[in-house]
Order: structure tokens, then C-alpha cells, then sequence
């Protein structure tokens, strides 16, 4: 659930940047679950410096960014274009079977890129879609 989360987020995010398209988008999608979703993935989590942030959330304590499957499978893609960093893709000592193998150690950098969307969106959204409440640490929608 998580990296469809991650994936569909990171298109909507490039979508705030073409005001035209994201108007015919967003009066149907289901910002409701998308902030539910967000607000249970918040539920353990503590280290919100970590995404609330406008810089791109990088793994702990690692020199080499180490991408993570959906990274690589979108890698490419229009849409992807400004949101990795330059270097986020220069390891190249990673064998093809390694990219797409998903260690547990994952799931905690993945939920901070899928909350660091969550509150990109919200800010650059200006509220219209789902908001983020710095104070209580929960996202919300009218």
C-alpha cells in the first residue's frame, strides 16, 4: 500500500505545478483517505523535521542515497524529473536484483517520503487539498 501511496503522491505533486491540469484532477480525488492514510502512518512516527521540510528527505547516517524500488521504476518519467535529487540515482555498484529487493529497513524511509509528499502538497497547495497542522503533527481536509 505504502509505495502506490508513494508513487501516486509524487504524480500529484508534480501536478501542483500545472495549474490548468490539477484543476480537473483534484475535485474528485479522495483527499479524505489519502489524509487518513497520512494521519495513520503518523500514528509511531516522531522524527517530523525529517519531512516537514522543503528539502528532499534523505536516508540517515548514509553517504550513498539508496533509492528505493518504486524510485527506480519511475525513474525517467516525466513527472519524476524534478523531484530526485541530482545524485539520488549515482550509485551504480547496484545490480539490477538489488534494485527491486525490499529489506524491512525500507518501510521507514519509504513512510517519510510518503509523508514528505503529504506535506509538500499541503503547502504548495495552499490548503485547497488536504492541510497540515504543524501543531498536532495531523493532516486534515474540509
Amino acid at each position: 500500500m505504502v509505495p502506490y501511496l508513494h508513487t501516486t503522491l509524487t504524480f500529484i505533486y508534480y501536478l501542483i505545478s500545472l495549474p490548468k491540469a490539477i484543476v480537473y484532477f483534484t475535485p474528485d480525488f479522495p483527499w479524505r483517505l489519502v489524509s487518513d492514510q497520512l494521519n495513520s502512518l503518523l500514528r509511531d512516527y516522531s522524527a517530523y523535521d525529517r519531512f516537514e521540510s522543503d528539502q528532499f528527505p534523505r536516508p540517515e547516517n548514509e553517504e550513498v542515497p539508496r533509492p528505493l524500488p518504486e524510485d527506480f521504476a519511475m525513474r525517467g518519467l516525466l513527472w519524476v524529473e524534478k523531484y530526485f535529487p541530482s545524485d539520488w540515482f549515482s550509485e551504480d555498484k547496484i545490480i539490477d536484483d538489488e534494485k527491486y529487493f525490499e529489506s524491512a529497513s525500507l518501510l521507514d524511509e519509504r513512510i517519510t517520503r510518503v509523508l514528505y509528499l503529504g506535506y509538500r502538497i499541503a503547502i504548495e497547495g495552499g490548503g485547497k487539498w488536504p492541510q497540515y497542522n504543524s501543531k498536532t503533527h495531523q493532516f486534515e481536509t474540509e
